[in-house]
């Protein structure tokens, strides 16, 4: 009750269902809440996602022409966003990351005036694909199922910001990115933490804060 923001990072199993129904019934009423994850494991959270506008997909997205080791995918395309203002000319480095896209909310679950908006925070290169075949060595493009890039990597949502303007009650805010190893000690070079700190103090409305480390 007491949270400013929740972080679910790197979940390896399904959630349990009071798990997810506490998480529900916390954003419903205004949480902010972040989810990173990973390409594979399963964590119970993909209606939860959906009925805010995230669709998650089991797939990788794979681009070797931005990629050192094939394991890596450089990122340096944002979509226009609080969180991303400041990186636009700094590239972030992602580690095997799965599709994290927008969906419609199916007309009707919500009214127009509360309906969340979806915002792709990164993206992938047009030569990217995400894969669907997990155990394809080496991983190929095959058009039948996979998908070609640009392939959105995170989302920001917001539900609210201009209805409850007015009341001084803070919107719902849910940031959900598609991979965990960004964030690794390793890891936490060029944009990585720009990234995962502007995105958290977005949550926590610290704007002030949003600014490029020195």
């Amino acid at each position: 009750e007491g949270a400013d923001a929740v972080v679910i990072r790197g979940p390896t199993k399904d959630l349990a269902d009071q798990e997810i129904e506490l998480l529900r019934t916390w954003v419903e009423k205004n949480g902010r809440l972040m989810v990173l994850l990973d390409t594979g494991p399963a964590s119970g959270l993909d209606a939860l996602l959906a009925s805010w506008g995230v669709r998650l997909d089991e797939d990788v997205v794979v681009d070797p022409q931005r990629s050192l080791t094939g394991l890596d995918l450089f990122v340096d395309t944002y979509g226009p966003h609080p969180i991303t203002r400041n990186l636009q000319n700094i590239s972030s480095v992602f580690y095997m990351p799965r599709s994290i896209e927008p969906v419609s909310v199916p007309t009707g679950q919500v009214d127009q005036v509360d309906r969340p908006v979806v915002t792709p925070l990164a993206y992938s290169s047009s030569d990217s694909w995400a894969e669907s075949d997990l155990d394809h060595k080496p991983m190929k493009y095959e058009s039948r199922n996979d998908r070609r890039g640009p392939i959105s990597l995170a989302v920001a949502v917001e539900r609210g910001s201009a209805s409850l303007e007015e009341m001084d009650i803070r919107p719902t805010r849910l940031v959900v990115m598609g991979d965990t190893d960004f964030l690794s000690n390793g890891a936490l070079s060029g944009g990585n933490e720009d990234l995962f700190m502007s995105a958290l103090n977005w949550l926590l409305d610290r704007e002030q804060l949003m600014a490029i480390a020195p």
